[in-house]
């Protein structure tokens, strides 16, 4: 595995996380790792960026917008690298269950328990079982909101 789709949350935060996406596309490229990062590709968009001063310069967007290219992007690399937070974003879900789907394998990025030389906390991947993608998808979805199962359970 060399190349890899970052995957992460970005509505709802600062810059659209865009300095966490850089951060972690940096990272993986120092350790040889081909990256096709959202907010790169964000960034070079004609279509948004000329909006980009403007707060909420990508919201007028739907998510099908961003899908159509990010999709893609999943199907042409290797695997899939989360960014912390991934499970409470309803593109990087949707991401990862279709790298489940078609073969590819997830991972995610956690700190380290030990310390690197220069006494920072280390990064590392750890793999996300296909189980929890699924599981990470299905509860996040509106479709699962809206079980009739659901209601039962809880009830009891």
């Amino acid at each position: 595995l060399r190349s890899a789709y970052l995957a992460g949350p970005m509505r709802g935060y600062d810059e659209y996380n865009f300095p966490a996406f850089h951060k972690a596309a940096k990272w993986l490229r120092s350790e040889n790792w081909v990256i096709l990062s959202p907010a790169e590709r964000d960034e070079a968009d004609e279509t948004i960026n000329s909006d980009k001063d403007a707060a909420g310069w990508a919201d007028h967007l739907g998510l099908d917008y961003f899908m159509q290219f990010d999709l893609a992007f999943v199907c042409q690399t290797d695997c899939v690298i989360c960014l912390p937070g991934w499970e409470k974003s309803q593109g990087a879900r949707l991401e990862t269950m279709v790298a489940v789907e078609i073969d590819h394998p997830v991972f995610e990025i956690v700190k380290g328990l030990f310390l690197g030389r220069n006494g920072s906390n280390l990064r590392r991947l750890q793999s996300v079982s296909n189980a929890r993608v699924a599981a990470e998808f299905i509860a996040g979805t509106k479709a699962y909101r809206e079980l009739p199962t659901l209601a039962l359970m809880e009830a009891q």
